[in-house]
Formats: C-alpha cells, structure tokens, sequence
C-alpha cells in the first residue's frame, strides 16, 4: 500500500514500512485519514440559531408608516441601526444652515437657493424615516419580537428628539452670535 497509514494512533508509516513520525496525526493538525470517522457537521435547517428570515416571511403589520427616531434624527439613528450612509445628513445639514444663513446676510437669489436646499432636505429626511423602519426591524427580527422592537423605536424617537432640540439650539446660538455678526461687519 503506498498511501500514508495510522497504526494505533502513535505514528504514521509508508507502504514500504518506513517510519515517518511518531506524533499521531491529530496533534500533527493534519487531516484524518479515509478509514477514520469525520466529525459530523451540523444541519443548519436544525441549528438553533437558523439564519435570518426571509423578508417574505417578516411581518411588517403593526409597524409605523414613519420611523420618528429617523425622522428627527437619521444621522444618529442611522448607524445606531446599522446603516452608515445615513451620516451625509451632516454635510446636508451644514449647507442647508450656511445657505440660511447666506439668504439672510445676502437676499436675492440666495433666498431661492435656500428655500430649495430646505425643501430638497426636508423630501430626503420624510423619505428616509418612511423606507428605513421596515429595513430596521427586517435586520433584527430574528432577534427580537415586534413588541421590544417597537419599545425600543419610542425611546430612540424620544432621544432623537431631545438631540434634534439641543442642535437647533446650539445651530441657532452659533448663527445668531458668531456667523450673522461676523457676516455683517
């Protein structure tokens, strides 16, 4: 036999009974031989931690049309529920304060710019909170029941809020004491 053998699981031997090792082939982190059982892998169908459900399977009824913690604040929110791209609401938002801001320092044209500019975010955030909540819950519906999701959904939107009210604060301190000053001199 010219094939690699295991006797007794001390060591392996060529066909022509020339000793090759000593150390069995386990601890070798080599594979096991044809003639040795292989470790059964496990039906993932059985598994008790089966993979996601298919959206087809997800029931959406009960879910609000609208996810207010998005709404209010989707660049928070966003990444909290796995999804990143949600953070160019910063730079979105800073153009829609400068191009406020310019409208008022400037008039003209600038109104129009900024009237679109706060449309165009406004469309975008509505739209956003309408499409996000269902993605939301299909991430994590394997995890959590409807009822928890939901409860979880009311403190983000209470939090969203209250972070929505300290950046328009802060937004409109800043404009009001730093940039339109700055602006008129």
């Amino acid at each position: 036999m010219n094939d690699v053998e295991q006797r007794d699981g001390v060591g392996e031997t060529e066909g022509d009974g020339s000793s090759v090792s000593r150390t069995p082939a386990r601890q070798m982190n080599r594979p096991l031989l044809s003639h040795q059982p292989r470790p059964s892998v496990p039906d993932p169908e059985s598994s008790p931690q089966a993979s996601a459900p298919e959206p087809e399977e997800i029931d959406f009824s009960g879910l609000p049309k609208y996810n207010l913690g998005a709404l209010f604040m989707p660049a928070v929110w966003g990444p909290a529920h796995g999804q990143w791209i949600s953070i160019l609401f910063y730079p979105l938002w800073l153009f829609a304060d400068t191009s406020i801001t310019n409208a008022v320092l400037f008039g003209g044209f600038t109104y129009i710019l900024a009237a679109s500019v706060i449309i165009g975010t406004a469309a975008l955030t509505i739209f956003y909170a309408r499409t996000v909540g269902y993605k939301a819950y299909a991430r994590v519906a394997h995890k959590v029941t409807k009822e928890q999701y939901l409860k979880s959904q009311r403190k983000w939107t209470v939090i969203s809020i209250l972070i929505a009210i300290v950046f328009a604060a802060f937004a409109t301190w800043y404009n009001l004491t730093i940039r339109l000053p700055q602006g008129l001199s």
